[in-house]
């Protein structure tokens, strides 16, 4: 690995550019069934490269990050994975290979030395408080800050002051910026619009003009079209906008391939993707690793048709899963190796169209049907059969394509723009069948339950019950029947079982939903409800109104007008804006905040919080909008008076022992298996003594653990030592005869 790092180092000294960097190996398997050896390095292919995403490399602080990665990789075992079928063993490496993917537009390193080294110019180019290099967008409010006289070592405060002016105060001007310098001659127009809570963005109108030198960098701020200040843009009708979704969807044309997102696209994409860039074509990319699942541009949305397909299916099976009429040809793709090929005027032998990566050769038959296709379409030259066989391969492809719409179209789903996924067309299709069902995201302040979650998936294991059995010459548990005098039984037949039907059965199961709450040992397992007081008022007016109103939780937040106002609920078909404005964060005058002048979380007056909240209120419906709104402690006394809303609140938004403000770890078993609650435990589980016995062929209790090689039996730990296998701990899904705090669906729990 030595060597590898200083060809890094050496690597980063020939770039100028910010670049990605990813590597793989080239190495040797050997298969001793056949005893043939095959030479396995595919360069083109992204998910054959050790990292699943690749290093950017920015400065050479970075590229310790690349040294620590390095030093962690079993490279034997990377090869492993790699491998066709586990017949195949590695036995050598013979290079290895870097990918430099250049960011061209962005210089390697910080801004010139020159203006860092000058003491006249506050360069901004880090926090003098921290050190560390600025990257919250602000730049241009930290120029302003600069410029009404804010000391450069005391900048973030008032930063963040004319920041949150900006994105509350509708007649924030435009800013001209104009950065000079001895070195610099041009300026730069730059009109700054920006989305709430999402970082500025330029609108540029970029334009040489002579600008006048200066010592350091300067903000000015000059006037800009009254007119445009004071109109106000016209409000679209909702049909215009319906209008233009609807345009949008039907000029969305899906190009289907098969495992084109790990193959088509990355053989491809250097040219491709440069001109998508270049033209400005690019909407969106949907990546897995290396797999691209989605590639949309104005008018395209390439998509791989084996995302919609259960694992394991290669492209033989699916055109006869829907029992197409015709199939896949035959083709000599490593016969080809060169474009002089094409112009063959006959047939290739049989043998060319031997694969060694399947290790088959042509049958007789098939090659006497290439004959005769060859002679019934009059072919003069090898061209003529590559194009019959691309259309080959599409024809039925299409067909396949064709039954697999329909299938879904019966089920009011369009297959190729509802997902691009069979998964996201699974929960379409789910939730299109449990009306008013949805499932609310993990807040920040909750974001470890995710990462719980996420550690705690567990894949399917693989289990091997028996480290060699042979179908009439081996016995079974031939050393467990001779211990208790009993003749064992011979083997008669070897049985392997794939359990990924059980897809289809998970999805069937009860599902959580709605909001959730958290409960804690530490603390007692006091309730810690996820869902917020607007949320019960947002129902409560979906509820007796009789509609849907769109909310954070059961979709994503409404923005309206020119400034992306965010509101707190929305109803579509009677354009109604629904607002739930908590007391102490709006300012508002009422008992809740007697005696509270300042809002201290936000540092700012009360008054000026409530004036906030009525020009928002007020610029609602100036854009035309119907707006309903509802005070915290409005909601408060209706929740005590209204017994049809605490009727409501306890049946549609809380669970059976949302109402128990505390329990004990008895009382919560007992509700898991009285079914009282759902959803998900984390806790420490083991089998008991009296029980190891019989599971001791298949320990019930998976889990994801790295693993050593003292950890491993002694026949497995002899191999690793003898083949240098496992010199680094290697995280593995096991079976186990415990779990520390292992998290369990309630069902599976009970």
């Amino acid at each position: 690995m030595g060597q590898l790092v200083d060809d890094i180092e050496r690597t980063f000294d020939d770039q100028s550019t910010v670049f990605k960097l990813n590597l793989s190996f080239g190495f040797i398997l050997f298969n001793n069934d056949i005893e043939e050896m095959q030479y396995h390095h595919h360069s083109s292919e992204n998910n054959s490269r050790v990292f699943d995403t690749p290093f950017q490399i920015r400065n050479r602080e970075d590229l310790a990050q690349v040294r620590e990665a390095m030093q962690k990789i079993d490279i034997h075992e990377w090869a492993r994975q790699q491998r066709p079928n586990s017949k195949w063993v590695v036995m050598d490496f013979t290079n290895a290979t870097f990918y430099v993917t250049k960011l061209r537009d962005h210089p390697i390193g910080r801004s010139v030395s020159p203006m860092l080294e000058n003491t006249t110019i506050v360069s901004l180019d880090c926090n003098e408080q921290t050190g560390l290099p600025y990257e919250d967008k602000l730049c241009l409010f930290r120029c302003l800050a600069l410029h009404k006289g804010c000391h450069p070592h005391n900048l973030e405060r008032d930063t963040q002051h004319f920041y949150e002016q900006y994105s509350q105060n509708d007649d924030f001007a435009p800013t001209f910026l104009a950065t000079t310098n001895p070195s610099v001659s041009s300026r730069l127009a730059v009109q700054v619009s920006e989305e709430e809570g999402r970082g500025s963005e330029a609108r540029e109108e970029i334009s040489d003009s002579d600008g006048r030198e200066a010592n350091d960098a300067e903000v000015s701020g000059d006037e800009v079209n009254e007119e445009s200040q004071e109109s106000e843009p016209e409000k679209a009708h909702p049909l215009e906008k319906l209008i233009e979704k609807l345009t949008l969807y039907l000029m969305e044309l899906p190009v289907i391939g098969f495992n084109s997102g790990k193959y088509d696209i990355n053989a491809a994409k250097n040219p491709f993707f440069s001109y998508l860039v270049k033209h400005k074509q690019v909407k969106f990319v949907i990546k897995r690793n290396n797999n691209h699942m989605c590639l949309k541009t104005e008018h395209l949305k390439f998509l791989d048709i084996t995302n919609y397909l259960a694992p394991g299916f290669n492209y033989d099976q699916f055109l006869k899963a829907f029992e197409c009429s015709q199939t896949k040809g035959h083709f000599p793709y490593e016969w080809v190796d060169s474009i002089d090929k094409l112009n063959s005027p006959i047939l290739p032998p049989p043998e060319a169209l031997h694969s060694t990566l399947t290790n088959t050769d042509i049958t007789t038959d098939q090659y006497e049907y290439c004959q005769r296709i060859w002679e019934e379409e009059g072919m003069t030259s090898f061209r003529d059969f590559l194009v019959w066989n691309n259309n080959l391969d599409v024809v039925p492809f299409l067909e396949a394509i064709d039954k697999m719409s329909d299938f879904w179209q019966e089920r009011c789903i369009d297959i190729f723009k509802d997902g691009v996924s069979v998964l996201g067309l699974t929960m379409k299709y789910l939730f299109s069948n449990v009306p008013g069902a949805y499932f609310s995201l993990f807040s920040e302040k909750d974001k470890d339950a995710y990462y719980t979650m996420k550690s705690n998936n567990v894949g399917g294991p693989s289990i091997i019950f028996n480290m060699y059995h042979e179908k009439g010459k081996t016995s079974i548990r031939e050393g467990e029947m001779r211990a208790k005098e009993r003749e064992p039984k011979p083997c008669k037949k070897v049985v392997g079982y794939d359990a990924n039907a059980l897809y289809l059965w998970a999805i069937m199961q009860n599902m959580p939903t709605g909001q959730y709450t958290r409960r804690f040992e530490e603390d007692g397992f006091k309730t810690r409800w996820s869902g917020k007081m607007a949320i019960e008022w947002l129902e409560w007016e979906a509820y007796q109104r009789k509609i849907q109103i769109k909310h954070e939780y059961n979709s994503t937040e409404k923005r309206i007008g020119p400034r992306r106002l965010p509101v707190d609920g929305f109803h579509a078909e009677s354009q109604t804006v629904f607002q739930f404005h908590g007391c102490y964060w709006h300012g508002h005058d009422c008992q809740l905040n007697q005696g509270k002048e300042v809002n201290e979380k936000r540092d700012k007056p009360m008054k000026e919080l409530l004036e906030e909240t009525e020009r928002n209120s007020a610029n609602i419906r100036k854009q035309g909008y119907n707006l309903v709104e509802c005070w915290e402690c409005e909601w408060r006394n209706m929740r005590k008076r209204n017994s049809a809303q605490q009727r409501f609140i306890a049946t549609h938004l809380r669970r059976p022992l949302d109402k128990v403000k505390t329990t004990t770890t008895q009382s919560i078993v007992n509700a898991v298996k009285n079914n009282k609650l759902f959803g998900c435990v984390q806790c420490d589980i083991y089998v008991p003594e009296s029980l190891r016995e019989h599971f001791k062929e298949m320990c019930p209790i998976f889990k994801n653990i790295e693993i050593r090689r003292e950890d491993i039996g002694e026949f497995m730990r002899s191999y690793d030592e003898e083949n240098n296998v496992m010199r680094q701990p290697r995280r593995s899904l096991i079976g186990s005869m415990k779990g520390d705090k292992i998290l369990l669906a309630t069902p599976l729990l009970k």
